[in-house]
């Protein structure tokens, strides 16, 4: 299951487009509405804010607007390639009946990407 939302959301970031400041739903282009919390009832950007658009843009190739929107996608998309890849593995292990493998490194790219968002908020303000 996480393989499936980690394989969606690379997609989803490699077929959105950006223009200007929201983000469009391509063949039927309507723009995602804002989805934080924060940003919608106080008008106040959150760790988060960004994060789509920034994986929008690394994912397109425009790394310069990527790391403007929010650098944490810099670790946000290769934790997702790197759950996907883990989860398939994991899963060709355990039909093959061998061992599953130790997971280590996921939890640590999860930190590091916290920490670069609440950074990057932090900087910001």
């Amino acid at each position: 299951m996480i393989a499936l939302l980690c394989l969606a959301t690379l997609a989803a970031a490699a077929t959105l487009r950006i223009d200007g400041d929201e983000v469009f739903v391509p063949v039927v282009d309507v723009a995602m509405p804002i989805v934080c919390w924060s940003r919608r009832i106080f008008d106040v950007h959150c760790p988060g804010c960004g994060l789509t658009r920034s994986a929008v843009s690394a994912m397109h190739g425009d790394l310069a607007a990527a790391w403007r929107w929010n650098p944490a996608a810099f670790v946000l998309l290769p934790l997702l390639a790197h759950q996907l890849i883990f989860r398939l593995v994991q899963l060709r292990r355990i039909r093959a009946s061998r061992a599953p493998l130790v997971r280590n490194a996921g939890t640590w790219m999860l930190g590091l990407l916290l920490v670069a968002m609440l950074a990057q908020w932090l900087l910001r303000r």
